[in-house]
């Protein structure tokens, strides 16, 4: 930047110096002349160079007490944040504090920057001590039926456990055993695990027959995002309150309440649907894996059946019906009520051609059990044909 300085209006002193911006100023009058107001990133804290090395090493002191208070999972979470280059990554600190040695940027931006990386470690990692906490009360509702109670006593325990080590495990001397930290995660744990339980009803996995994976996670989204929501509100209501409590410096606001706990239930929705969707679909796939593996037994067993030269026309009718119900293809379920309800050449035909195309060895992995069921059919079908030749009719159960 180059400025004229007309005499008329400043005098030019026996002593001066160069700043950041590279100006020739006086050190005591240059803040009160006019021809310098003009100047927007004029900053009177740096006006010497001594002032922006000093403030440097009050920057990088406070960065380095931030990171010195990062523990494992603090560590981890920067790590994938500097692989990732977000805004609030350290390498984009650093930046950051250089950009103000360079004269950049001003002391208070840097600084306020410094403060806002604070703040986002602090929430990571109450956030993943709150899914800890939640996570540990919801495994002991599907493994053992936790009641609201217990599962308060669980979130406590494994919030505050969580808490702890993280304290233990950063570079922080005598921060292990913080009695007001601990305390706060003693509450907020406590609320975590009750209200997972409370809401652990909300969430209810649904697999069925011939449900696509797909249909699945969408089920699971669904409802995972009216738990998550419900769970993510009062967690984050009662997180703030109890910070309110404790700190000096949070100061209970009835704007602040409603501000986070909205926030905290539209979070709690996002990840309540990416779990939800997940588990459904893992449960719908163990249960496809399931029935194959259950259907390999029975096919085998049917198969039998059917083939005895002791089978009657109900076994044959029973099986014929339980193979038809274990289809996924609705085709093959309108070409079975069909046939039941009008057994002809036609509509056996129709059926038929439908199963023999649904398990044609050549189109499954398993061919050696769809080679089985397709014999297993064919007995039926040899059945029938000769039940529809002889004129007499087929009693279904």
């Amino acid at each position: 930047m180059v400025a004229e300085i007309n005499s008329a209006n400043f005098i030019q002193p026996e002593t001066s110096y160069f700043n950041q911006k590279g100006l020739t100023i006086n050190k005591e009058n240059a803040m009160d002349n006019p021809i310098f107001q003009q100047f927007q990133t004029f900053e009177k804290e740096d006006v010497t160079l001594s002032n922006i090395s000093k403030n440097s090493s009050v920057l990088r002191e406070k960065f380095k007490a931030i990171n010195d208070k990062q523990g494992v999972m603090g560590k981890t979470f920067d790590y994938f944040e500097n692989l990732l280059g977000t805004k609030n990554s350290s390498d984009n600190v650093q930046k950051i504090i250089e950009e103000y040695e360079s004269g950049n940027i001003s002391y208070e931006s840097a600084d306020k920057k410094l403060d806002q990386y604070k703040e986002h470690q602090k929430k990571f990692l109450n956030a993943a001590a709150n899914v800890i906490a939640a996570g540990a009360a919801a495994i002991g509702v599907i493994g053992g039926g936790l009641g609201i109670g217990a599962g308060a006593i669980v979130g406590a325990c494994f919030k505050a456990g969580a808490k702890s080590f993280e304290r233990a495990t950063n570079n922080t001397k005598g921060d292990t055993f913080d009695t007001k930290e601990i305390t706060k995660d003693l509450i907020t744990g406590g609320i975590d695990g009750a209200i997972t339980v409370a809401t652990a009803g909300m969430y209810k996995t649904e697999v069925a027959m011939g449900q696509t994976i797909g249909k699945s996670v969408q089920i699971g989204a669904l409802s995972g995002a009216k738990q998550g929501a419900v769970t993510g509100a009062v967690i984050g209501a009662g997180n703030y309150a109890t910070e309110a409590a404790f700190e000096d410096d949070v100061d209970f606001t009835l704007g602040d309440l409603t501000k986070i706990t909205v926030e905290s239930a539209v979070l709690g929705s996002a990840a309540g649907a990416v779990m939800g969707g997940f588990a459904n679909g893992a449960a719908q796939k163990a249960f496809n894996l399931k029935q194959v593996n259950s259907n390999t037994v029975n096919y085998t067993a049917l198969s039998e059946r059917v083939g005895s030269k002791k089978a009657t026309e109900k076994d044959i009718c029973e099986v014929f019906d339980l193979m038809v119900k274990n289809e996924k293809d609705p085709a093959i379920q309108t070409a079975y009520a069909n046939f039941r309800s009008n057994p002809t050449k036609k509509t056996l035909k129709a059926m038929t051609t439908k199963l023999h195309k649904a398990h044609h060895p050549d189109l499954h992995p398993d061919s050696k059990q769809e080679e089985l069921i397709t014999a297993t059919y064919n007995n039926i079908f040899k059945f029938f044909k000769d039940v529809i030749a002889d004129g007499r009719t087929i009693n279904f159960s």
